[in-house]
């Protein structure tokens, strides 16, 4: 059997890998033409709301949890399609969704990790930024308790 070279893998012009590739930023661009909700107002509550409102907006076409498996109310989308996603979101300036940690790193831990309770539980509320996660952190010095501890780590 012949070793595969490198260049052996990447998607040629009329490929389905790259047709589809080509349909996905087709899509994409086609509904962030059509969606893009226009600039960010200024003020943190209202900037906060027009996220969230949009973060929806994304959900309801599907797009909010681009890179989860569609069981679970994402697009399923590919390495390629992710970065797709990306860069055309950043070509339109779009404005980021309210719910980024829950998006990224939140909903794909309970994915992964969860019970399907959990997912059934959490996921939705994600996607649609009813709930917002966030991501906290204890000083090395501070035990959960709240008191300082001197003892080296």
């Amino acid at each position: 059997m012949a070793r595969r070279r490198p260049a052996d893998t990447i998607p040629r012009r009329g490929s389905d890998a790259l047709n589809q590739q080509e349909a996905f930023r087709d899509e994409l661009r086609a509904w962030l033409l059509a969606n893009h909700p226009g600039r960010e107002p200024a003020g943190d509550d209202a900037a906060f709301e027009f996220r969230r409102s949009w973060q929806r907006t994304l959900d309801q076409a599907g797009w909010a949890g681009v890179s989860w498996p569609k069981q679970y109310g994402g697009r399923g989308a590919t390495l390629i399609e992710q970065a797709i996603f990306n860069q055309e979101t950043v070509r339109a300036r779009t404005p980021q969704a309210a719910n980024v940690l829950g998006l990224a790193m939140g909903g794909p831990t309970v994915i992964a990790h969860g019970t399907e309770q959990q997912r059934r539980r959490y996921l939705r509320p994600i996607l649609s930024a009813r709930e917002i996660w966030c991501q906290g952190a204890l000083h090395a010095r501070v035990r959960a308790s709240g008191r300082r501890s001197d003892r080296a780590r």
